[in-house]
């Protein structure tokens, strides 16, 4: 197994916000993270990166069997752990650069830079002033050359166009070639009808996985009944 997560609990300002929650992720998989505004998707993602703030963990974050909760955030990203935000910062720094500074760190790959990545945007400042559409494409490209072995993506398919969904669509399809596994958090499900596949999906509500099993399924009854049919209350 890949990542396996167990009984995982976070308390941040002494509020609970992650309650015990579960989570299998094998090699290859592509696993759907759904849930409303304020269920602790994001908050998941963060805690398996290792991003705090936080006040107390406690439960297992194994990857490929390894204990990383006491691993800082660029070590947890050497093992092979990405994530991407729904609103990366702006650098001081030009999008060429850094992709060259990725590309020394991680290394040569199958796709280059200007096969995920526009090219008039290389001159331009990382994120700073890009459309919601360049942001995504540039993050989840920047993902791609990072070469990881698992990548989580939190909800790259919101405020884009249906052009931009699809190319967001591409770039999961090409991170799964390259032999990464992805958890992908989202909202509408939209980037999913441009996937080939999908192997799981989960609910998350109030700090809790609630349901997992076939996307399929558990994605037509989200839109079919909203989240308030998966509440155990």
């Amino acid at each position: 197994m890949l990542l396996r997560v167990r009984g995982l609990k976070l308390r941040l300002n002494s509020k609970e916000i992650l309650r015990g929650v579960n989570l299998d992720i094998d090699r290859e998989e592509i696993h759907v993270l759904f849930g409303p505004n304020g269920a602790g998707k994001s908050t998941l993602l963060k805690a398996i990166m290792g991003i705090p703030p936080y006040d107390k963990v406690e439960g297992e974050i194994l990857f490929e069997e390894k204990d990383i909760r006491n691993l800082k955030p660029y070590e947890r990203a050497l093992l092979g752990i990405s994530m991407s935000y729904q609103n990366p910062p702006p650098l001081s720094v030009r999008l060429g650069y850094l992709l060259s500074k990725i590309r020394e760190k991680y290394g040569p790959t199958s796709t280059s830079a200007s096969d995920v990545i526009p090219h008039y945007l290389l001159g331009r400042e990382a994120f700073s002033s890009f459309s919601g559409g360049e942001a995504k494409r540039v993050e989840l490209g920047i993902t791609l050359l990072q070469k990881p072995k698992l990548a989580m993506l939190d909800e790259p398919d919101s405020g884009v166009d249906v052009d931009s969904i699809k190319a967001v669509a591409s770039f999961i399809e090409k991170l799964r070639e390259s032999g990464a596994a992805i958890l992908l958090v989202t909202h509408t499900g939209y980037v999913t009808d441009y996937l080939r596949r999908v192997d799981k999906a989960h609910i998350m509500l109030k700090g809790e996985i609630v349901c997992e099993g076939s996307f399929e399924e558990i994605y037509r009854r989200v839109l079919r009944e909203g989240y308030a049919s998966f509440r155990r209350d």
